[in-house]
């Protein structure tokens, strides 16, 4: 009896631009639900009140919290940097501000306690 190899997941396994296009698209479908649920909230508030209407309601705003919670995850996670990433050659390197000596203030003493 033969076995294959066991993977950790599909991301570790699938080409980096598919990976990248997967969570675009899963971004979009997550914004996309969100508009909806939200309109449909907004609907529900605008119904009299009745059970059906509450639980609308509140069904819709658990989704649209949701949806808008794994967009705005995803967002943060595809838009920051690592501090160990290197830096892109269009980026200038990190600036030190000046020294209390350069800019005329004169020399810098320690507090003494």
């Amino acid at each position: 009896m033969t076995t294959t190899p066991r993977t950790t997941g599909p991301v570790e396994t699938a080409r980096p631009q598919q990976a990248i296009t997967r969570v675009r698209r899963n971004f979009w479908v997550l914004v996309a639900a969100t508009i909806l649920a939200v309109g449909v909230l907004t609907e529900a508030l605008k119904a009299p009140n009745s059970p059906p209407a509450a639980a609308v309601l509140a069904v819709s705003g658990l989704a649209a919290l949701a949806s808008l919670t794994l967009a705005g995850r995803i967002l943060t996670v595809t838009t920051t940097r690592r501090a160990d990433a290197p830096r892109p050659a269009t980026d200038p390197p990190p600036t030190r501000a000046p020294a209390r000596e350069a800019v005329g203030y004169g020399p810098v003493e320690e507090a003494t306690e």
